[in-house]
């Protein structure tokens, strides 16, 4: 690398895509990727994208340097693709975390080449209990990220399921008519909320308009609240649209929510994956062990699968 550097330092005169392909090289590669960015202006460029590609806020004070980052350099906001926040501390010991409330109030247009927006460890539902009036404000600028490819929420906790509807329905692509929809992903895992309603969603949808127009992919971990999910998911207009179709840690128990999500949307399946847990005659269902009938878990995958064959 070394070596490397010095040349391009000395001479900027090979054809940039040649200096792209090194750098390519050195994409998993941080210190490399630093050093090349200050090492040329050929390789730097190319170094920026690498680097800024992805990025993890996990607490609020690397929120707030991101911000700083984003006003001193705005032309980084254009290479970011994957965009994370993650509160695994916070989520562990149960303290606040008001930070993942200023996590939506970017202007609209800031990051023009995101792709991906993902959650991580966020208790959603304490945070709607103990900061509601900035949560209100989260939901409606959540709109400010509409427009990604794929949204992801892992191990988070919801307060119902009509808020996490608000949730995904306000970053998912929406139109009206014959408007040409963008593909959008769904990847939902270790997902919970409360099967009451005690307090309502946030009142910014209209009651019944929870609806994804163009979900293309959803992958998923199935556990408890994985029948209220399905059940949603093919009374909405992208039962007609999902493509692949990812779902992980099946039960023998679960079988029947699989399949019901499979015969709604076989016909227009291109991909799909099932990781089904058939590693001993017992499984899990909310704690307790029950006992599975293997004959039975093997006609019931045998039925999903036929859902999947008319494709």
């Amino acid at each position: 690398m070394p070596s490397l550097i010095a040349m391009c330092s000395q001479n900027d005169m090979l054809p940039q895509e040649l200096y792209n392909l090194i750098v390519d090289y050195c994409h998993d590669n941080r210190q490399a990727l630093g050093a090349c960015s200050l090492a040329s202006r050929a390789l730097n460029s190319a170094s920026r994208r690498h680097i800024f590609r992805s990025i993890l806020i996990d607490s609020g004070r690397i929120l707030e340097r991101f911000r700083q980052l984003l006003h001193t350099s705005p032309d980084v906001a254009h290479l970011i693709e994957e965009l994370s926040f993650k509160s695994y501390d916070h989520f562990m010991r149960k303290d606040p975390y008001l930070w993942i409330c200023n996590t939506t109030s970017f202007p609209p247009g800031t990051f023009r080449r995101l792709r991906v927006i993902g959650f991580s460890h966020v208790r959603f539902n304490e945070l709607n209990v103990s900061a509601r009036d900035f949560m209100t404000a989260f939901y409606k600028n959540l709109s400010n990220y509409r427009g990604v490819r794929e949204l992801r929420l892992t191990s988070c906790d919801f307060e119902h399921l009509d808020v996490l509807k608000v949730f995904i329905c306000g970053v998912a692509p929406q139109g009206t008519g014959d408007q040409q929809l963008l593909p959008f992903a769904l990847s939902l895992h270790s997902i919970d909320f409360q099967v009451e309603n005690v307090s309502g969603p946030p009142r910014l949808t209209a009651p019944g308009s929870f609806t994804l127009p163009r979900l293309t992919s959803f992958t998923g971990g199935i556990n408890a609240r994985s029948d209220c999910i399905v059940s949603w998911l093919i009374n909405t207009p992208s039962f007609r649209t999902l493509r692949n179709v990812t779902l992980s840690n099946v039960l023998g128990s679960q079988i029947i929510a699989v399949g019901d999500l499979l015969r709604h949307v076989g016909d227009a399946l291109v991909e799909l994956q099932l990781g089904i847990r058939l590693d001993c005659a017992r499984g899990y269902v909310q704690g307790k062990l029950f006992p599975i009938n293997l004959r039975r878990t093997r006609q019931a995958l045998t039925s999903a699968y036929r859902g999947a064959e008319n494709i």
